[in-house]
This record gives C-alpha cells, sequence and structure tokens, in this order.
C-alpha cells in the first residue's frame, strides 16, 4: 500500500518508478507545469518511494521512520526549499512546512514576489542556493538517497542561478535533485541543458475528483 500523505501523478511517478529501477536516475529533473498540476506533491512522493525503508509493508496506518520523516518535512536527507526573503528565519520555515502539512497546496506569503537566492557565503540561511548545495556535499545521514526539491525553480535569481551550475552539471552520487517550475522562460540556456523535462498537465476530469 502507498504510504503517501501527498496526491502525486502517477504516470509521472510510474516513469520516475523506472528510472530508478534501472539505475538511470543521475541526471537533475525539470517538472515543468502551471500551479496545481501536482509537480510539488509529486516531487514529494518520489522522495518517499526512493528512501522508504519497508516499501512492501509500509502503509498509512503504518508508516516506516523515513516516510514519517519526509511527510513532515523532517528527513535529514530530503531538503526542500523555495522563493524566500534572505531575512527568513529558521521558525518561520518551521511554520510554513507546518502550514504545508496541514494543506499541501499552501503558498508562503513570500512566495509572490521573493526570489530563490544565493545566500550569504557564511550563514546562507535555510532556503537559499547555498544551503542547498552544502546538504547535497554532505553523506546521506539515514536513507539510501539525498533529494533536493527546489520549488519554483524559474525564480531563481541570476546569482543563485550560476551557483548552482556545477552542481547540476555534476550530482554527487545517489543524489536525485528536482526543480519545479511554471515555465521556463528567463531561465539560464545552461540549466535547462542539464535536466531532463518532465511535463505536467491539467489533471484529468475524473484523476482530479478522485
Amino acid at each position: 500500500m502507498t504510504a503517501s500523505r501527498f496526491h502525486g501523478r502517477e504516470a509521472v511517478l510510474s516513469r520516475l518508478d523506472q528510472s530508478h529501477a534501472s539505475g538511470k536516475l543521475g541526471q537533475p529533473l525539470l517538472f515543468v507545469g502551471a500551479e496545481g498540476t501536482g509537480k510539488e506533491q509529486t516531487a514529494l512522493e518520489f522522495a518517499r518511494r526512493l528512501n522508504c525503508a519497508r516499501p512492501d509493508a509500509c502503509s498509512p496506518a503504518d508508516r516506516c521512520e523515513s516516510c514519517v520523516k519526509i511527510l513532515s518535512f523532517q528527513h535529514p536527507d530530503v531538503r526542500w526549499i523555495g522563493p524566500a526573503p534572505a531575512t527568513v528565519s529558521e521558525d518561520e520555515v518551521r511554520e510554513l512546512f507546518a502550514a504545508m502539512i496541514a494543506n499541501p497546496l499552501h503558498k508562503s506569503a513570500w512566495s509572490a514576489t521573493a526570489a530563490i537566492g544565493i545566500g550569504d557565503p557564511d550563514h546562507p540561511g535555510p532556503l537559499t542556493i547555498r544551503s542547498l548545495i552544502q546538504f547535497l556535499r554532505r553523506r546521506a545521514f539515514q536513507s539510501p538517497w539525498k533529494v533536493a526539491i527546489v520549488a519554483d525553480g524559474q525564480r531563481l535569481n541570476a546569482a543563485a542561478a550560476n551557483a548552482f551550475l556545477k552542481t547540476l552539471e555534476e550530482p554527487p552520487p545517489r543524489t536525485v535533485v528536482m526543480l519545479l517550475t511554471t515555465g521556463t522562460e528567463g531561465m539560464l540556456p545552461t540549466i535547462l541543458s542539464r535536466c531532463q523535462k518532465v511535463r505536467f498537465q491539467p489533471w484529468p476530469t475524473q484523476e482530479l475528483a478522485d
């Protein structure tokens, strides 16, 4: 049974599962689709599937420790970032995650105006590209895969985008990077060329109803 708190796109997840099974997960993934097409839920569900400790036995009523942590944004090997002010605090990020757990479609108050920044070299802040690069450079602590999810990737500012290029070109072993975007206009061509594009279409009527 699925231990998902999120409702991802099964057709996309099936293709990603096949890539995982065949050992073809080296290239970063670029999820492209309008708001509300399931990009973020699919990314979180794929992170859960990659690191589930009991894939044949895990269920909503009896989740493994890894799934519980991923579904509550507390897993040490799974990191989510998105647009935020440079001054955002750890407490504000925890409040954001609590709101996202309560409502997977929740958007922060900053999402419409903030960018994804590069971060200060010494104190990069929790939702910056430098903090994400530092996270990816460390070895996995608990699970087989390190996973980075970059929401609203089209909002990377110039410094952050350029800083992220090297990581996207040569991701560390056993890492999956997923950039989620509503469109690719304005994104660096060098970022687009390093990623495998995955298109998200609007939900079919019956699937949306379910």
